[in-house]
């Protein structure tokens, strides 16, 4: 047995065993767990914050470490519960071994322990770091909906514009096809008359009464809704690209923050990094699986499927 595999075992049992102890909810909903979780001491030079999220194969964790200037990211691995009130998952960075335990208590908080053993032959010590991670704006309940329950973590204020489906059509105003709701009009396609009747039948067939943005103006995201969720389904012909909503993140690469899936980027917000984690956050909220378009290259309609 190698010292990392003993290292992680004897870990694992005295995280859980001083964990046991600890005032917390005998079976927690594992639920409770999934979020986008912030260091409660905005000034710590260590862990910064865990996002957890749910798949069909069990929890993934993703970690972010305090980095200038902007946080380092550990990466995204599968996570494991224990006990019902405890979830663990492991860290390699190449150089060392991160062992990481959140611990669900009573007191709307996740309760934290690492364990960092350093595996480049450095002779660096061990070191261990502990504190208590809350979620903004609310505490746990399947926060990345998919089937986990219901509520979870806010959004915040969403800039939306409701609108009645059923007023919707595709008309010629001002020497452009646009699509209008009564005198509103909502997108431009020009020349295009087919593309602005494609775009009035996709909003009257998934019934969207809300047209969103993240970040006007000139907003890198669209998406719409219906009842104040996204719906799933299909339409003939539709020009989608499927995502992994549980993978999506906030990444700078190219020389611009861009929300980007499993090495694949999907929305370019340049040097906007707030704007680039907001849409990353309602790709996983809203569990995002399609990405859709009407007539591209310069799709004036984008719209996104959940699954």
């Amino acid at each position: 047995m190698s010292f990392i595999t003993a290292t992680r075992g004897t870990l694992l049992a005295a995280t859980l065993v001083a964990l046991s102890a600890a005032a917390a909810p005998a079976f927690a909903d594992p639920a409770d767990f999934f979020g986008d979780w912030k260091n409660v001491d905005p000034d710590t030079n260590g862990l910064t914050h865990v996002i957890v999220m749910p798949t069909p194969f069990g929890p993934k964790v993703r970690a972010f470490g305090a980095c200038h200037p902007s946080d380092c990211d550990w990466g995204t691995v599968h996570g494991q519960f224990f006990g019902g009130d405890t979830l663990a998952a492991n860290f390699h960075s190449g150089f060392s071994l991160s062992h990481l335990t959140l611990h669900l208590g009573w007191h709307h908080k996740l309760d934290f322990q690492l364990h960092t053993h350093f595996t480049d032959g450095s002779g660096r010590p061990d070191y261990d770091l502990s504190g208590a991670l809350r979620m903004p704006g609310g505490f746990g309940g399947g926060g990345f909906g998919g089937g986990f329950g219901g509520g979870g973590p806010s959004l915040g204020a969403e800039d939306c514009i409701g609108f009645d489906p059923a007023a919707v059509s595709a008309s010629y105003v001002g020497g452009d096809w646009k699509v209008v709701q009564g005198a509103m009009w909502m997108l431009d396609y020009g020349s295009d008359a087919a593309a602005a009747h494609h775009a009035a039948f996709v909003i009257k067939h998934y019934h969207f009464d809300q047209q969103c943005f993240v970040r006007r103006p000139n907003a890198a995201m669209m998406y719409w809704k219906s009842g104040n969720t996204v719906p799933s389904g299909n339409t003939a012909g539709q020009d989608c690209i499927g995502l992994d909503p549980a993978m999506a993140h906030a990444q700078y690469t190219g020389g611009a923050w861009k929300v980007v899936d499993n090495g694949n980027w999907l929305l370019d917000y340049g040097a906007d990094h707030a704007a680039a984690e907001h849409a990353a956050a309602v790709i996983r909220i809203y569990n995002l699986n399609r990405q859709c378009f009407i007539e591209r290259p310069n799709a004036s309609m984008q719209y996104w499927l959940a699954q």
